[in-house]
């Protein structure tokens, strides 16, 4: 196609010069039958060579200007960008060669060695982090104080007395709260009980009470009171002492795990707290003392200045508040991050959605990438010149081209001389 001749031009014109020099020699030796034979083979490679010369130039241009049936490339630009169009999107684009691309590649395998690199993971965590700045420096603390406190507010209009008990029992009754929360109790009451003062102060209401008696039996009991004080028969110091040992005694048993005044009280406390369920008048005093929190806790004022806290924590100048609550979403974070980690590399069912995921994609993708190769294939091959096309089909096909044109001279010079031969044997 270019100026420059190929192996196919020297051969032609190779076979034009041995023809005329076979054309000399005939006429040189006309009654010699190999100068007959020559001329008969270079005669018939010379139609060869031209032959296919003609029908190669035909497929691109007009040979020599001839008009029929030549230029077949450029005439059928149409025909042949739909056919490139058709084999990219049955061929280059087809789901079955896309789908065994994916089969043949384990990019699953890909995916999980790179989900558990310490690069990956600091770039995926370093990101999270930045988007919780974000997140923080731009909300509006005052619009999310007021939804939330709105959310509480209905939630706790929602939260009847037997929820509140329901929740309470299943508390208690989880973990062993119950005889912990008791034995606490009881250890604190114990310590205060054992301690000095708590004996002055009952030995303080032990002498009030003394005293009423005596005031309210007169003076006949004042008598007798002085009488049995003087003889040491009621000594209130040994009752106070008596009381209060014997108080620590059973705080003791209280405290102690699974004693049996311990599952006794505890007994009592269940039956109580189902006992509220019906009670009407702790049902509406709950309801009361719930409404009253409703409507006059400050909630969304609270909530809003922890929010305001929050965020100022976050986004603003470093502070030891501030690294302890970014070392918590840090870790937070990270805590997150080795769970979705380990639930993409080790659970089936999300390997199973993630195949049906990427397949979905391939197809989609495939779907819009044949439309879209095909038109682009279409666009090109129309603003191509007939030149240019040209150059480019039979840049792929050069050399093909060419030894079609030097089989033709090769074919038929060997058919030239064959014939000769076949006829000169009949005659």
């Amino acid at each position: 196609m270019g100026n420059a001749w190929n192996r196919a031009d020297k051969t032609l014109f190779a076979a034009l010069l041995i023809f005329a020099a076979m054309l000399v020699l005939r006429r040189a030796y006309p009654d010699s039958l190999a100068a007959q034979g020559l001329l008969f083979t270079a005669e018939a490679a010379l139609v060869g060579g031209v032959a296919d010369w003609f029908a190669v130039t035909a497929l691109f241009r007009r040979p020599l200007g001839f008009p029929y049936h030549t230029a077949i490339l450029p005439q059928r630009r149409k025909e042949f960008s739909e056919a490139v169009g058709r084999l990219i999107e049955r061929e280059f684009f087809s789901r079955r060669q896309l789908f065994s691309l994916l089969h043949s590649y384990d990019w699953k395998g890909w995916l999980r060695e790179e989900l558990t690199e310490e690069p990956i993971r600091a770039e995926v965590r370093a990101w999270l982090n930045s988007l919780a700045g974000d997140l923080a420096a731009g909300f509006d603390c005052r619009r999310g104080a007021d939804f939330l406190a709105a959310r509480l507010g209905k939630a706790l209009g929602r939260l009847s007395l037997t929820d509140v008990i329901e929740y309470l029992n299943r508390w208690l009754r989880t973990g062993d709260h119950d005889r912990r929360l008791l034995e606490s109790v009881a250890a604190y009451l114990r310590e205060k009980t054992a301690d000095p003062a708590a004996r002055e102060a009952v030995k303080a209401l032990l002498e009030n009470i003394r005293q009423e008696k005596v005031e309210e039996a007169g003076v006949l009991g004042a008598f007798f009171a002085s009488m049995s004080q003087a003889m040491g028969i009621v000594d209130i110091d040994e009752i106070a002492a008596l009381i209060q040992e014997e108080t620590v005694n059973l705080l003791e048993q209280v405290g102690e795990k699974n004693s049996e005044i311990q599952t006794r009280l505890l007994a009592t406390l269940y039956r109580q707290l189902e006992d509220c369920r019906t009670d009407p008048g702790i049902r509406e005093t709950y309801d009361v003392l719930r409404e009253r929190l409703i409507g006059q806790l400050p909630l969304a004022q609270a909530i809003e200045e922890g929010l305001w806290q929050i965020k100022n924590i976050l986004v603003g100048e470093p502070s030891p508040q501030g690294a302890a609550l970014q070392e918590a979403v840090s870790s937070l974070v990270e805590t997150e991050l080795s769970r979705c980690m380990a639930i993409f590399t080790e659970t089936p069912e999300v390997e199973g959605k993630l195949d049906g995921l990427v397949y979905d994609i391939v197809a989609r993708s495939t779907l819009q990438a044949k439309t879209l190769s095909a038109r682009v294939v279409r666009d090109v091959m129309a603003r191509l010149t007939d030149d240019q096309l040209n150059r480019i089909v039979y840049g792929k096909i050069e050399p093909d081209m060419i030894w079609i044109r030097l089989n033709g001279s090769i074919m038929g010079a060997l058919l030239g001389g064959a014939i000769f031969l076949l006829l000169t044997a009949v005659r």
